[in-house]
């Protein structure tokens, strides 16, 4: 189940969806972040969760739903994992059904999109905005830059939920949902 709060700011009407991550959601982030990360990764593990988080804060998507992007692409269930990794992923015998209808599929699906970005870019944030536009080029870099914001502040709310609560995994237990209402 994803909770959903509506906070004054940024889009259409005036507000921006924020989700509130189920803890099920959290112990998969928590798993996809041991599986992939690397001690040679450009941040410590405890890094790599909290961004795998901000990430899926900012996708927003939920199980069983798709968005379809301007590109005629579309993006699949709570880390709106693009329909360009479909052929790939089916390759790993990785259906879209399961993307589409397991969220932990999905979410190990989606760590596993930002771990190749990582490895394959020197620069730790265009990697991090190729997650939601693919590159980083002439077409793509206002929505890239765009992205690694939204990403920005999602990390800063779950640094402050957890200065807030006094404890490291505070942002990555749940609290973060409740601390940024």
């Amino acid at each position: 189940m994803l909770a959903v709060a509506l906070i004054p700011g940024a889009h259409a009407q005036g507000f921006r969806v924020r989700p509130r991550i189920a803890p099920q959601e959290l112990r998969c982030i928590r798993w996809a972040a041991y599986h992939y990360y690397k001690p040679t990764d450009p941040m410590t593990l405890q890094g790599f969760i909290d961004l795998l988080v901000a990430v899926r804060m900012t996708e927003g998507g939920r199980v069983g739903h798709i968005s379809w992007n301007r590109n005629h692409t579309y993006d699949i269930g709570p880390m709106q994992i693009n329909s360009t990794h479909l052929a790939q992923l089916q390759r790993f015998g990785i259906s879209y059904d399961a993307v589409l209808n397991n969220a932990c599929e999905n979410i190990v699906v989606g760590a596993w999109i930002l771990h190749a970005n990582l490895a394959e870019s020197h620069d730790l944030w265009t990697s991090i905005g190729n997650y939601n536009t693919g590159s980083f080029n002439a077409r793509t870099w206002r929505s890239n830059i765009t992205y690694q914001r939204l990403i920005w502040q999602h990390l800063q709310t779950i640094w402050a939920a957890k200065l807030t609560r006094g404890n490291e995994t505070a942002a990555s237990s749940g609290d973060v949902a409740e601390a940024t209402q």
